[in-house]
């Protein structure tokens, strides 16, 4: 089994639709889900007064299984093209995997 790894991004709802079509049209993403969120805590990259006094922000949560060797690569690749754009995100190593 190839070494992958999940990408994991938090992203602003308004940031949805582009990420979304970023990551169909690139080779690198070879699944990936999203769903809405709400995001918790002191480090919220999209955080305003009224997420504030709400105690969450709404995001979108997509993950994105990579290879491990195209990991870095679509990183930058991100960044070149969401910056400032509020994307907070970790990488997890995927143990196993596959279709059942």
């Amino acid at each position: 089994m190839t070494n992958t790894c999940i990408l994991t991004l938090i992203a602003p709802p308004e940031v949805e639709e582009k990420l979304l079509d970023h990551l169909l049209m690139s080779s690198a993403s070879q699944l990936f889900t999203s769903h809405p969120v709400a995001c918790h805590g002191t480090v919220v990259p999209h955080r305003n007064p009224q997420s504030q006094v709400l105690g969450r922000t709404a995001s979108v949560r997509v993950e994105v299984r990579l290879d491990d060797a195209a990991a870095d690569q679509f990183l930058q690749e991100l960044h070149a093209e969401f910056k400032g754009a509020g994307l907070y995100f970790w990488l997890s190593p995927v143990t196993a995997g596959g279709e059942i």
